[in-house]
């Protein structure tokens, strides 16, 4: 994008995993938001936070199948986006 909205209902910063799921939840929700990302591609780099909670969430099978199906469905939904 070369030119941001004049106005959104919120702007997230960071365009990682946690920026991602919040904008597009927030979307589905009808609440208009930007990801304001410094890199040329969003995900590419996890933050310490970020990638540590990942870790955490796949502690138990239960949980590492939760973790799976979300990423999966985020890349689905994003790129289609």
């Amino acid at each position: 994008m070369s030119e941001l909205p004049a106005s959104v209902d919120v702007a997230i910063i960071g365009g990682g995993f946690a920026g991602l799921a919040t904008a597009w939840a927030l979307g589905r929700r009808g609440v208009q938001a930007i990801v304001l990302e410094r890199e040329s591609a969003l995900g590419r780099y996890a933050s310490g936070r970020g990638a540590g909670l990942g870790r955490q969430l796949a502690e138990d099978d239960a949980t590492t199948a939760l973790t799976i199906r979300g990423a999966a469905l985020l890349r689905t939904e994003l790129s289609a986006a």
